[in-house]
């Protein structure tokens, strides 16, 4: 059998910093190759009588859960990722996959009720100030039966998705998948052994964790950090420990605009700010490339494509500010039938390696996988439907808005982001329909008003269709993202 893919470069010298942290502890590449292994040698076949298990991976932004959850992804047992802030997500993942292995900090496990946990007993590991658990089944479990999704290669990671416009969903990814667009990450921000990473965003988002993997599997260091981009704490580690890349959602780089952030006295090190993870207006995009003197990027995924899909280079960024980029290397794009009304628009639709292996809705998905087949490619490069509404001009993509968030107002079909871009001078907003009526929910309601009087004449709609709703603040998802079903309820 040939040699297992790993998340750890082999081109970086043992004695070269992995992963560091505002304290100044690190952990070498050398020592994160042992651990990783002694791990491996623990727990692969110890799951019973399949030869895979699953192991559920509470990974909060601390260097001890960071090794931990690498070391579990050189393991042969499928990795589901949580970032164990939550007791309620925690207990609901183990009712209904019912894993193998718990393994976190023991904080993230003293939240659970103690009933959820009582199927499991502590077993040591080579993992520091980590706690595992292993499940004791009181029967035998009956042999995997194949079922009709266990063709092609086994699931490797299961992450959820954001779940900001409805129920979150568990997306299988194979090791290929995510091997594959780490690589290619790597690729086009030009990661090398000198560069160095933070973790910016929570690990159980995709765009976050593809941070981590980029950079390790390009040999790159990453800082271990828990505080916020908006925090003067994130910048006093980002200056200490040389980071050279930074990564963030749109939200952050609004409010550090906001606040004054300056290249030169925050991070002088940084060689490039990448944005993604939500739509950035084209002014925004602008000022960023000028704040950074040309050295900001944007990108676009979707944790169904493993985390991202299209880059759009520094020196691109002049000539289509609007756009996010071109397809990543051995991607492709393309736009499906287009929209009606003649808008030129249509479903963005990406074909790659990294398009995941479906979505996980019970354990039994999982049962009659084939054992692992190291560096395993697909033959046939799966489609995804994105969601996304968008075109196509000289093969970079520029995005309008989602299907699911088009809505008819006069007869005619807008794009609710549209409308929030319309309401963004007034401040942060929100927009959402309830029934015949459009709901702008927004911290500054007085200024709101007098745009959605703007807008109703621009739109040729009644006044009383448009009803403002004063916040204190919009609520957020762990991700950074504007939780729309927290403003329905």
């Amino acid at each position: 059998m040939k040699a297992r893919a790993s998340l750890i470069s082999p081109r970086a010298h043992a004695d070269e910093a992995a992963l560091l942290c505002g304290s100044g502890r690190c952990v070498r590449f050398g020592s994160l190759r042992q651990q990783a292994a002694q791990l491996a040698d623990e727990l692969d076949g110890e799951s019973g009588d399949a030869r895979r298990g699953v192991i559920l991976c509470l990974v909060p932004r601390t260097l001890t859960a960071v090794v931990a959850y690498v070391a579990c992804m050189e393991t042969e047992h499928t990795v589901l990722v949580l970032d164990g802030d939550s007791a309620a997500e925690i207990e609901e993942v183990l009712q209904w996959l019912e894993p193998e292995f718990v393994i976190g900090p023991p904080s993230c496990l003293g939240k659970c009720n103690a009933n959820a946990l009582a199927a499991y007993q502590d077993r040591e590991t080579c993992l520091a100030a980590t706690r595992c658990l292993q499940r004791v089944r009181s029967q035998p479990q009956p042999p995997p039966q194949p079922n009709k999704v266990s063709a092609g290669p086994p699931t490797k990671l299961i992450l959820r998705t954001s779940g900001s416009l409805g129920t979150p969903k568990s997306v299988r990814l194979s090791e290929a998948n995510v091997m594959s667009n780490a690589d290619a990450i790597a690729q086009v921000m030009e990661l090398s052994l000198a560069d160095r990473g933070i973790t910016s965003l929570p690990l159980a988002f995709s765009f976050g964790l593809s941070i981590l993997h980029s950079h390790l599997r390009a040999g790159s260091a990453v800082v271990v950090n828990q505080a916020a981009p908006t925090n003067r704490e994130f910048w006093r580690t980002a200056r200490e420990q040389g980071v050279t890349v930074f990564c963030s959602v749109p939200r952050p780089l609004k409010l550090l605009r906001a606040m004054g952030w300056s290249y030169a006295t925050q991070a002088p090190r940084l060689r490039l700010v990448c944005q993604a993870g939500g739509p950035l207006d084209e002014e925004t995009t602008r000022h960023w490339w000028q704040l950074t003197e040309g050295r900001f990027a944007k990108m676009y995924g979707q944790t169904e494509a493993t985390a991202r899909i299209s880059y759009l280079a520094p020196h691109q960024v002049p000539e289509h500010p609007g756009s996010v980029g071109r397809a990543l290397p051995g991607g492709q794009l393309r736009i499906g039938p287009r929209e009606e009304e003649g808008d030129g628009l249509g479903e963005v639709l990406y074909s790659g390696p990294n398009v995941m292996l479906g979505y996980l809705r019970q354990r039994s998905d999982l049962q009659g996988e084939p054992d692992r087949e190291p560096q395993y490619e697909a033959k046939v490069a799966r489609e995804l439907a994105t969601g996304d509404l968008g075109f196509l001009n000289h093969g970079f993509l520029t995005l309008s808005g989602r299907r699911d968030r088009m809505v008819k107002i006069a007869g005619r079909r807008v794009q609710l982001e549209d409308i929030e871009a319309f309401f963004g001078p007034t401040g942060e907003v929100a927009v959402d329909q309830a029934g015949e009526r459009l709901r702008i929910f927004a911290l500054d309601a007085e200024a709101a008003r007098q745009r959605s009087n703007e807008f109703c004449l621009a739109v040729q709609i009644a006044p009383q269709d448009v009803m403002v709703i004063e916040l204190p603040k919009l609520p957020l998802t762990r991700n950074g993202k504007i939780d729309y079903r927290a403003l329905h309820a």
